[in-house]
């Protein structure tokens, strides 16, 4: 186990003697959120443990046999630790998956289930990804597009299949009509425009890709 790990587990056990045996008279729940904070500070660069269920699920569309394609016991590299979204790379025989614990997107080998960060804040350039809600590969342009939405409005972001780099195709938030709750994302099979579905405006809206 990581070192911060038994340093923030140390501070949770001794946070209520801390709090009886050191709160002066007046002191409020600010000692308990400034303690809570530092545990923050110490745990975020550092994602907990995966856990079993952290994977990802083949179906076999003919016999509905499930097994495990990816994850803790299948594959190496980069652990999934709150795998979200995923998209099939078919040129390079490869899954990508957002990983929401990392803020990355995570390749999975087609064969081996082997993993390694495709685009983060690390790996790649451009925008940095938060809150990836869905993915499509448009082949013809040898990319794939994210749908990155976090709490409210959003944008479409184009990330090379090659590269990882990231680029805003559309502020989603901006312009008429705005999408305030997007969440569902398809490609037209020309490959010239996507449907983004929208809650806050009740309807599915089509852009037209540069």
């Amino acid at each position: 186990m990581h070192p911060r790990f038994h340093l923030a587990s140390l501070l949770r056990a001794l946070i209520p003697a801390f709090v009886v045996a050191a709160c002066l008279p007046g002191c409020g729940l600010g000692t308990i959120d400034l303690i809570d904070n530092l545990i923050d500070e110490i745990n975020k660069d550092d994602p907990p443990p995966p856990a079993a269920g952290d994977a990802l699920v083949s179906i076999d569309v003919e016999t509905k046999t499930r097994s495990i394609f990816s994850g803790l016991q299948t594959g190496g590299g980069t652990p999934l630790l709150d795998p979200g979204t995923a998209v099939y790379d078919s040129s390079r025989d490869r899954v990508l998956v957002w990983e929401a614990a990392r803020a990355a997107i995570v390749a999975a080998d087609g064969v081996d289930g082997d993993r390694t960060v495709f685009s983060d804040h690390v790996t790649g350039t451009g925008v940095t990804l938060s809150a990836v809600r869905r993915m499509v590969i448009d082949s013809g342009r040898d990319r794939v597009i994210a749908l990155e939405a976090p709490a409210q409005g959003g944008q479409l972001v184009a990330i090379e299949l090659a590269t990882g780099n990231r680029e805003v195709l559309e502020d989603l938030g901006a312009g008429s009509p705005a999408l305030l709750a997007p969440h569902g994302l398809v490609l037209s099979a020309d490959g010239d425009h996507v449907f983004v579905g929208d809650d806050t405006t009740n309807a599915i809206i089509r852009i037209t890709l540069s």
